[in-house]
């Protein structure tokens, strides 16, 4: 959601792009499941959309992997 379709909306309406981005980061999940965990594990992921992105996917996996 947000690609580039997803960023136009996020314009449109940006509490959809601020719920996105929260439901995504590392402080909103432990927000949910407290500071100790839930015992749920989860990922953090990313959909590589454009050409750059894909050249450029590796760097993008350090970002993830640090979350």
């Amino acid at each position: 959601m947000l690609g580039h379709r997803g960023c136009r909306l996020g314009i449109t309406y940006p509490e959809l792009t601020k719920m996105q981005a929260k439901a995504i980061v590392l402080e909103a999940a432990q927000e949910v499941l407290g500071k100790e965990g839930s015992g749920v594990d989860f990922l953090i992921g990313t959909m590589i959309e454009v050409p750059h992105g894909a050249v450029t996917a590796d760097e993008i996996a350090k970002e993830v992997s640090r979350a």
